[in-house]
């Protein structure tokens, strides 16, 4: 077994992903995202699809710049369209929107 510190992980992924041309905030959200999976224990869903992401990157199946654009939000809910930018940062997008209505119906400061 090969045991590698956190830091030291996500800082090798989030050059992976700023060579393959995701700018830096987008790199951050998507080498968080993927060591937090392997810490998590979720190993699929983890570094081991750095490989696939940036394959798709260069294939143009995925863009590099995920543009979110809202589509439609009601007070409860949000639809979003990431245009075929990297699932991850649409989602972490998707996620904070949520908990703002989340804050907002309930009162709760930020």
């Amino acid at each position: 077994m090969i045991t590698v510190r956190k830091e030291d992980l996500e800082k090798c992924v989030f050059e992976i992903f700023q060579a393959a041309g995701l700018n830096e905030e987008q790199a951050g959200i998507v080498s968080r995202h993927l060591v937090l999976a392997n810490l998590r224990g979720i190993d699929s869903h983890g570094v081991s699809r750095v490989d696939i992401y940036t394959k798709r990157l260069d294939l143009g199946i995925m863009k590099r710049q995920t543009e979110i654009n809202v589509v439609k939000e009601t007070p409860s809910s949000v639809l979003l369209d990431g245009g075929s930018g990297v699932g991850i940062v649409l989602a972490t997008k998707g996620m904070q929107i949520s908990f703002g209505k989340i804050e907002v119906s309930h009162g709760c400061q930020k």
